[in-house]
């Protein structure tokens, strides 16, 4: 295997302060450490949990390359891992590293229940003791590794409403790290679409948004955090105004074209607390989808998210995987193939693709221009199989703009959103005959209803359509 020296194919980007020091505050809407502004650009990082003979250790994600694939993975390995790979992130320019796995337990088990892997890769679950050394060891050794690498961190710790373990278990750790200035915030909740089951109405999500308040005041006052919605999406519940948090962090995708940079125009429109992208990102394998068409992807959504008030990108994820799914196995800044060193001669197994140096040369402190509204921005989709049209419109009778309007087929299993324009009314199109509908809008309850596709009527333009007509959702009376 090729080696590649890391200082010939990337560079210094955004700076953070040495080691970590100094606690990230929020100051008027912007990340400030040391009363210096500070732009995280950072990189989505999967920590696996090793357990054998009744040890237990962090390394890296067990679906990362190894250098030697055959070689067991042992704690001194899986230590040296963990270092080469937050010396290449940080001499690649990222100053930021999202740790998730590792500071998540099981929420379908009584106690604490540590996901893991045995030193044969298979799965298992480790229970936990209330205190647990090995475990609070595992979980500082990661953080001080990417500490001394020069790396902020943000930590997933999922905390479920209606898992009270995973409640305790974010007081342990926040507990046990509430003086380290190097985190810049806690994660408490990741996609609520995908992993929160139940449906919840809006004012069951403020309760439980007001319980992750009271826990980060009793047990973590002096760091931020965040939740991960998955966009647009989130508002017929998780409504990103209600919640709360220090910031919020979105993780739009490219299902439909140019759907991430239509979806920051709408947290520029509609969201009023401090956002970051906690994820993006699009396949590329150089085969199929190009690299260069990943990195004109990362140059021109970091772009669009600045110009419409991001204070921080982040990008899924460190390295490409093999999951079976193409859409899941390319998003790595990493390929899988070659060895890369770093300054200090650490090596790596993977080569830098062209989104890494595209994501860390991007200067979040330059005039990004105008945070555009793209010719599909009313409308990702445009397909042609079917549409639902309607106006949306508040108790007062007053139109609601930008509310958020969904549609499913006939089995749940695929879907179609889009928003209304200024005057309330939405042409929402799909590739299917819709069957089911929602609508929402920010601050605003939620209504829902179903439609037969032998009601649509052709119109003009030769597409089958459901007319709605007026949907009055009221605006939500706890909300200011």
């Amino acid at each position: 295997m090729a080696l590649l020296a890391l200082s010939s194919l990337l560079f210094d980007g955004c700076t953070a302060p040495e080691n970590g020091s100094g606690f990230v505050k929020m100051v008027d809407g912007a990340f400030v450490v040391h009363d210096k502004p500070f732009f995280p650009v950072a990189i989505n990082y999967i920590v696996s949990c090793w357990s054998d003979d009744g040890d237990l250790w962090a390394g890296p994600g067990k679906d990362y390359a190894r250098i030697d694939p055959e070689a067991r993975p042992t704690k001194e390995l899986c230590i040296k891992a963990l270092k080469a790979d937050m010396e290449l992130i940080r001499e690649a320019g990222f100053n930021t590293v999202r740790l998730v796995g590792i500071g998540e337990i099981a929420r379908d088990r009584e106690g604490y229940w540590l996901p893991t892997y045995t030193i044969r890769d298979a799965d298992t679950l480790v229970e936990l003791a209330p205190d647990d050394k090995r475990y609070s060891d595992a979980l500082k050794g990661v953080l001080e590794i990417a500490r001394e690498a020069g790396l902020r961190s943000i930590l997933l710790v999922t905390v479920h409403a209606d898992v009270p373990a995973t409640t305790s278990h974010f007081e342990w750790v926040a507990d046990h790290l509430a003086n380290d200035t190097s985190i810049l915030a806690f994660d408490l909740f990741n996609e609520p679409l995908y992993f929160d089951v139940p449906e919840r109405p809006k004012h069951v999500v403020a309760d439980i948004a007001k319980h992750w308040h009271e826990l980060m005041r009793d047990h973590a006052p002096n760091h931020l955090y965040t939740i991960g919605l998955t966009g647009i999406r989130e508002t017929f519940e998780f409504d990103p105004n209600i919640l709360g948090a220090d910031f919020i962090s979105f993780h739009p995708y490219e299902y439909e074209p140019d759907q991430v940079r239509n979806e920051m125009r709408w947290y520029h429109n509609n969201v009023d607390v401090p956002w970051i992208v906690g994820e993006t990102s699009i396949p590329a394998d150089n085969d199929s989808v190009p690299y260069e068409e990943q990195r004109q992807f990362a140059l021109s959504t970091m772009k669009q998210s600045r110009a419409c008030g991001a204070i921080g990108y982040s990008w899924w994820h460190f390295q490409d995987v093999a999951w079976g799914r193409f859409h899941a196995d390319y998003m790595g800044v990493l390929d899988r193939e070659g060895v890369t060193r770093t300054k200090s001669g650490a090596e790596v197994r993977g080569t830098p693709k062209p989104v890494m140096k595209a994501l860390t040369s991007f200067d979040p402190w330059a005039d990004p221009g105008e945070c555009i509204c793209l010719p599909n921005y009313l409308n990702y989709s445009n397909g042609k199989v079917s549409k639902i049209t309607g106006r949306l419109i508040d108790e007062h009778g007053e139109p609601i703009n930008e509310g958020t309007v969904m549609a499913w087929n006939e089995h749940w299993t695929a879907s179609y959103h889009t928003t209304s324009g200024s005057n309330g009314r939405f042409d929402l199109r799909g590739t299917f005959f819709f069957h089911h509908w929602m609508v929402s809008a920010t601050r605003h309850g939620m209504e829902r209803g179903d439609c037969e596709p032998v009601a649509f009527k052709r119109g003009p333009d030769g597409i089958p359509a459901y007319e709605l007509g007026d949907i009055v959702v009221e605006r939500l009376s706890f909300v200011k």
